[in-house]
């Protein structure tokens, strides 16, 4: 068997090779053709009976749609298409590929992966068209593409029973009505991706008293995080509204499960087959986050358990609430939740040889003991005895399990190219507008360069620098002066845009201000582009330097295309808000 990488230019013509069964290459100027190694790869694994594997990306996507066989050998005819040459279509068949358009296993996933060429290792995510790659990493990308492709089928099966019938809540709770409405309601924060029972019903756990808690994630519109007003992280529900709920967009998430939040991990681990317990919904965006759920299992994530035992909420509040004469069935209450937690850290810890699980299974010896102390059979004292002991028992177990101390720093690129997938999927369009960082003056004087340097440190490009403290009409005229060798200090301001991605990455904190200095004589200060647009909003006075237009133009430094457009309509940014700011701060 030999195996190689092909490539084209868009998913709808690998979705068009897909349904035909067909594919073709371009010529190549320089030897030898890419058809020309496809047929002699295909003649000598003929003559062994064997097959010629051909893996497909599309250009640009950073994803792996599937893997074919090789058919036929490839004619020499060809034709022009879109100003390139390429050869007669010849006949594959698609052996594994993903049904939806936003399938593909991501780049990230394969980046350990290389192959040898010219003497060089070479990361297999960048290989050329009709590149030739090893066996083995040749069946570990097909087993990976397999696998996804496996819960891709999953998830679209669910998802057309979701479309046929409407999902019934999987315990009917008094009002009835099922579960269908709440999802629908939680929709108006975004596209849910999960929901799950979290608290007795997670844990198999509850009494006939226990309350129904959900917790959901959705994935809010792109364009809406990009509002000057995104929406809240995370929400929970308005009181006295049952049942109780709390909704994580994304961002969220994410950021509390690479923190190793155990409630958080605890989603991936929620029980999916056991009928009126765990899972509400799970989508195929979902399952693939599912399949890395043990790399999220750390001491990091145990410790947070004890962290909640020791912190204001823990035992310490047991002496408060019997000071105040709180009944033992709400102490008992408190005991079990503490020991609970407890458990769960020893699971966490032993998971690398014992699968974890926050299901206690019926008749075990865990949950018989848990409701027990949940129902008040044990005395204050025995649950303070049994609360010690399992402690001290934990503590000794932390110290020697050989987990893992943290979440792997590796997989924050997962989890934004998981995140990335899911903002493209439910945003109103597929692609980014171009903007234009042209500029529209001179370029930035030599003296000025560290501004481009600093930008460069945050992955951000300049849209406007103007200068406040004009230099004398002397030096100005006489372009052979340099501003550095002036007496005068300088001053300039001026706004700045981060590369869309950051936006979107949960783990990138944006700089709203930068300031700084050119040499000796030179100070600027940069706005990010939102944080801007939140002062005028405001009607922050010392934005009006800035948007309002200079006649001369003499003191813009840069400016760019989309600057100019905010500045078409400044004069309308100017409310009378903005001028009784703008006296308050005279008068003072």
């Amino acid at each position: 068997m030999r195996v190689f990488v092909i490539k084209c230019d868009t998913v709808q013509q690998l979705f068009y090779s897909f349904k035909e069964q067909i594919w073709a290459v371009p010529t190549r100027k320089h030897p030898p053709p890419p058809h020309e190694v496809l047929n002699e790869a295909f003649l000598s694994q003929k003559e062994k009976g064997e097959d010629v594997i051909l893996i497909a990306s599309v250009s640009a996507s950073q994803r792996w749609f599937g893997f074919a066989v090789m058919k036929e050998l490839i004619s020499n005819e060809t034709y022009e298409k879109d100003g390139r040459i390429m050869t007669k279509p010849f006949l594959l068949e698609w052996v594994c590929r993903f049904q939806r358009v936003e399938g593909g296993v991501p780049f990230s996933q394969t980046s350990h992966l290389y192959f040898d060429w010219e003497r060089k290792s070479i990361p297999l995510n960048k290989c050329r068209n009709c590149q030739e790659i090893t066996v083995k990493d040749g069946r570990g990308l097909c087993d990976m593409i397999k696998s996804a492709v496996e819960n891709e089928a999953i998830w679209l099966k669910e998802e057309e029973k979701r479309k046929t019938k409407v999902i019934k809540s999987l315990v009917e709770t008094e009002e009835g009505g099922g579960w269908a409405p709440f999802l629908a309601s939680v929709e108006k924060f975004g596209k849910v991706i999960f929901a799950t029972h979290i608290g007795s019903k997670a844990y198999n756990l509850t009494l006939p008293e226990s309350d129904i808690d959900i917790c959901v994630i959705v994935s809010t519109p792109t364009q809406i995080l990009f509002a000057l007003k995104p929406p809240p992280t995370t929400i929970k529900n308005p009181d006295n509204f049952k049942p109780d709920y709390t909704v994580h967009e994304i961002k969220s998430f994410v950021t509390l499960l690479m923190g190793g939040d155990p409630r958080i991990v605890e989603l991936l681990f929620s029980n999916s087959s056991n009928e009126g317990f765990g899972v509400v919904f799970e989508g195929y965006e979902w399952l693939e986050l599912k399949n890395l759920r043990d790399h999220f299992l750390s001491k990091k994530m145990a410790q947070k358990y004890l962290g909640e035992l020791d912190g204001v909420k823990g035992i310490r509040l047991i002496e408060e609430l019997q000071k105040k004469g709180e009944p033992l069935l709400s102490i008992c209450k408190k005991y079990y939740i503490f020991i609970r937690q407890i458990i769960l850290a020893e699971r966490v810890l032993k998971s690398k040889t014992t699968p974890f699980s926050i299901w206690f299974d019926d008749n075990s010896q865990d949950k018989e003991f848990l409701l027990d102390v949940r129902r008040g059979k044990f005395s204050l004292d025995q649950l303070n005895e049994i609360y010690i002991s399992k402690r001290k028992d934990l503590d000794e177990i932390f110290s020697l399990s050989d987990l893992r101390d943290s979440t792997p720093k590796e997989l924050e690129d997962i989890l934004f190219d998981w995140t990335l997938k899911n903002r493209l999927q439910t945003s109103s369009t597929s692609t980014t507008p171009h903007i234009s960082h042209t500029s529209l003056h001179p370029p930035l004087p030599i003296e000025l360069n560290t501004i481009h340097s600093t930008l460069a440190s945050v992955n951000g490009s300049l849209l406007f620098l103007k200068q406040i403290k004009p230099l004398p009409p002397s030096i100005t005229s006489n372009p052979s002066v340099s501003i550095e060798n002036t007496p005068t200090e300088q001053e300039f301001v001026g706004v700045y845009i981060v590369q869309t991605e950051l936006f979107l990455n949960p783990f990138y904190t944006i700089q709203e201000m930068i300031t700084g200095v050119c040499g000796e004589k030179i100070k600027f200060t940069l706005f990010e582009l939102s944080k801007l647009c939140n002062m005028i909003l405001h009607g922050n006075p010392n934005t009006f330097e800035l948007i309002l237009r200079d006649c001369s133009g003499q003191e813009i430094a840069f400016s760019t295309p989309l600057w100019d457009e905010l500045q078409s309509f400044s004069d309308s940014l100017i409310t009378s808000g903005s001028i009784d700011r703008c006296l308050g701060s005279l008068k003072a």
